[in-house]
C-alpha cells in the first residue's frame, strides 16, 4: 500500500493519539486515598512507624504488630490483640517517634482510618475510643473520642469500617488538648475498655488526613 504524505501524517496521529492513551492508563501508582487527602500509613507505601500496646492488669494480653493477611487494602495491616478487661489499647506513631517530627495537619479537617474487630468475644462499640498525640516536648496526647459516633457504631461485626472524625473534635475538651499541636501530627491510638473479660482483635489500614 503506498501512502502520500497527507495519509502519512494522519497515520502518524492516530499513532501519537494510541501512545498517548497507553501512556494513560500506565500512571504512576497512586496511594489508596490520596486523592481525597494525605495518606500517612497503609502498610504498603507508607509503612514506617513504631508501635506501643498496654493494658490496665498485668494479667491481660496487648499486643500489636504490622501483619498480612487481612487488610481493607493492599495485604498489610496493624493488628492489636487483646484480651482481659478493664483497659487495653495500642498506638502506631508514624514516624517512629523522631524527635520533633510529624505531619503538619492544619490544612486538613479530619483523620481517617479504616478500622475491623472480630474475635471469641468483643467489647461493645461504645467501648471503643480514638486518640491523637503530637511530636512537641513532653506528653502531647488529645482527649479521647468515642469512635462510636463518627462511624462505628456497627464496629465489632468482623467488617472494616471508615472511622473519620473532624480534628476539630479531638481539641474540643479542655483536658490536656491544650497539649497537641496539628502541626506535628504523629500517632493515632485505639483504646477499648469492657468491664467483663473480652478477648478480640482490631485491624487498622489507611491512616489518612482529610
Amino acid at each position: 500500500m503506498i501512502l502520500n504524505k497527507t495519509s502519512t501524517l494522519l497515520v502518524l496521529s492516530f499513532v501519537a493519539y494510541l501512545s498517548g492513551l497507553a501512556g494513560c492508563s500506565s500512571s504512576e501508582t497512586v496511594t489508596p486515598g490520596s486523592s481525597a487527602g494525605l495518606v500517612v500509613w497503609n502498610g504498603e507505601e507508607k509503612s514506617g512507624g513504631s508501635s506501643w500496646a498496654e493494658a490496665n492488669l498485668d494479667s491481660d494480653r496487648a499486643e500489636v504488630a504490622v501483619e498480612t493477611g487481612v487488610a481493607h487494602s493492599g495485604n498489610t495491616a496493624l493488628h492489636f490483640k487483646a484480651a482481659g478487661s478493664q483497659w487495653m489499647g495500642f498506638g502506631w506513631n508514624w514516624h517512629a517517634y523522631a524527635g520533633g517530627v510529624g505531619t503538619d495537619a492544619t490544612d486538613y479537617t479530619n483523620i481517617s482510618f479504616m478500622l475491623k474487630v472480630d474475635g471469641q468475644k468483643l467489647p461493645r462499640p461504645n467501648g471503643f475510643t480514638a486518640q491523637l498525640a503530637s511530636a512537641g516536648p513532653g506528653n502531647q496526647r488529645s482527649n479521647s473520642v468515642n469512635i462510636v459516633d463518627f462511624g462505628g457504631e456497627n464496629a465489632v461485626n468482623g467488617e472494616w469500617h471508615k472511622i473519620s472524625i473532624p480534628l476539630a473534635v479531638f481539641l474540643a475538651k479542655a483536658d490536656n488538648s491544650d497539649l497537641l499541636d496539628p502541626a506535628l501530627l504523629s500517632e493515632l491510638s485505639i483504646g477499648a475498655w469492657s468491664a467483663d473479660y473480652v478477648d478480640f482483635d482490631v485491624y487498622i489500614d489507611t491512616i489518612t488526613l482529610e
